[in-house]
């Protein structure tokens, strides 16, 4: 009776090792399925990262060069302050103008002291003036555009060419990264399935995804990148229209000709910044909907197993 009750003891164990050693084998073939779903993964959220990158750097020039920007509101202001101080003129818009002029000039002293009056001929005068110069610099400046990580500066005339086609660039980039990890989950999925253990396989498979989880309920991280493709073609609409609203002084600066090719080509290339940011959400929404399926089957085999 012991040796019976030994011997059926000595085949669970080694029925529940078998079932183990089989288990381990499936989670081994599927590794480096994984690993390359993980990848794909990385490798697409580095291309989101350098979009959002490139949507600052292009707004933010396109918002420090363009009416109304503050620099060029405070220069105004000073600058119609001084010429309201050299013709004496004394209206509502010229005693506006004179007084941010002097609170900007005196911060120290603004809101604390009398009011102080500005004098062309006086010291106060020429700290506007020195202030006014320093503006004027500041604004030459900002036309031209320093570009990070390459060391080499453009001219702000040549944001909606510059902008449209590195746009472009990483959006095809990304498109192709969407691509590759859509069907490399698929044929990770079509593995997990054959392993002998699915539905951790399976859960694998979405813990690896970080910017396009399913969410359980409403909007999740995925839908949620829809806006940011969405905002690439729009930032690089107002370059476009910008550029199109100064072709006048295009023309003056480098005539007819080169005006007008290189207006057409930055309109170009907003066609292809609106091109491929659609074929970007196109291919995050069948992300979305293949992940969002994987979560749908491991809810299934978990009431399967159940």
């Amino acid at each position: 009776m012991t040796e019976d009750t030994h011997e059926t003891s000595r085949e669970a164990l080694a029925g529940d090792q078998k079932e183990e050693g089989q288990q381990s084998t499936g989670t081994d073939q599927f590794t480096p399925y994984l690993e390359v779903v993980n990848n794909d993964s990385q490798r697409t959220r580095a291309a989101i990262y350098v979009l959002i990158a490139a949507l600052l750097l292009i707004f933010t020039a396109y918002r420090n060069t363009t009416y109304p920007d503050w620099l060029d509101a405070r220069l105004a202001q000073l600058q119609h302050a001084a010429l309201c101080i050299e013709a004496k003129v004394d209206d509502d818009a010229c005693n506006a103008s004179k007084e941010y002029a002097s609170n900007f000039v005196f911060q120290g002293g603004a809101g604390r002291q009398p009011k102080i009056e500005l004098d062309l001929d006086k010291e106060s005068g020429r700290e506007l003036k020195e202030q006014i110069n320093a503006f004027i610099r500041q604004r030459t400046d900002a036309l031209s555009l320093r570009l990070p990580f390459f060391g080499i500066a453009m001219d702000m005339n040549d944001l909606g060419v510059v902008s449209g086609f590195l746009l472009t660039a990483i959006l095809y980039v990304l498109f192709a990264s969407l691509k590759s990890e859509i069907d490399d989950l698929e044929v990770a999925r079509h593995k997990a399935m054959r392993t002998g253990r699915t539905t951790d396989n399976l859960e694998l498979l979405i813990m690896a995804q970080v910017l396009a989880p399913p969410a359980k309920r409403g909007l999740g991280v995925g839908q949620g990148l829809y806006l940011v493709f969405f905002l690439v073609p729009l930032v690089h609409f107002f370059v476009l229209r910008s550029d199109w609203e100064t072709y006048g002084i295009a023309k003056t600066l480098q005539g007819e000709k080169w005006a007008s090719i290189e207006t057409w080509v930055d309109t170009g290339a907003f066609g292809l910044v609106v091109i491929f940011s659609a074929l970007c959400i196109w291919q995050q929404i069948k992300l979305n909907g293949r992940l969002k399926g994987l979560s749908n089957r491991i809810e299934s085999e978990r009431k399967n197993s159940g």
